[in-house]
């Protein structure tokens, strides 16, 4: 009799058993989704990086005389210096 109950007991927790293992089931399922997807985003940004820097390294070099960083610099009127010390930075 005893062995009756063990077994009815084990019959009864299988549904839920089952239940659990859907649910986990789907859970995996979504994670593999996201993970897909990431990897995915990740082989995109990948590929536009690559495109850049292709692009940047056959890209004839920038005019010089429109760099910020000519040779003479813009200066503020705050800066307290005065001419004959700013053009002596800018020499040396």
């Amino acid at each position: 009799m005893n062995h009756l109950r063990t077994e009815m007991e084990v019959q009864n927790l299988l549904p839920d058993q089952l239940e659990v293992l859907r649910r986990l089931e789907m859970v995996i399922e979504a994670q593999g989704k996201y993970l897909q997807k990431i990897i995915e985003e990740q082989h995109k940004l990948e590929a536009l990086n690559h495109d850049e820097i292709e692009a940047s390294e056959s890209a004839p070099p920038p005019d010089s005389s429109s760099s910020p960083h000519s040779s003479e610099e813009t200066w503020s009127l705050d800066d307290g210096l005065s001419d004959d010390q700013k053009h002596n930075i800018i020499r040396q």
